[in-house]
């Protein structure tokens, strides 16, 4: 029985499994590297290094409490805020839109 063509079949499997393992490893540790050396893109737009801020449906409020709203936003110390926005609202039929809820939403923060 000639044992040849599997010991090298088996030593080929093996040979080329440690090549991808290690191929592998090589190009995780060259992205972990690169990665850690690196800064995140747009870091100057990172909310948590800009302060703290809160997620509010400011459309809810009338121009009163809207004002006050945002007057307690801005005393409590949190520096940015983000509204939700629902597109069924913008766009209520096909081609159809409707931004004045949130045009009078900027224009009071604008304001504040």
């Amino acid at each position: 029985m000639n044992c040849k063509p599997v010991i090298q079949y088996i030593l080929h499997q093996r040979l080329t499994l440690f090549l991808i393992f290690s191929f592998t490893l090589l190009a995780a540790g060259y992205f972990a590297f690169q990665l850690r050396r690196s800064t995140p893109p747009f870091a100057g737009f990172l909310a948590a290094e800009k302060g703290y801020g809160v997620t509010i449906d400011l459309t809810q409020y009338e121009a009163e409490a809207l004002a006050a709203t945002l007057a307690e936003i801005g005393q409590s110390g949190l520096v940015w805020l983000r509204q939700p926005v629902s597109w069924a609202e913008i766009e209520p039929a096909p081609g159809q839109f409707d931004w004045r809820p949130l045009d009078r939403v900027m224009a009071a923060v604008a304001e504040a």
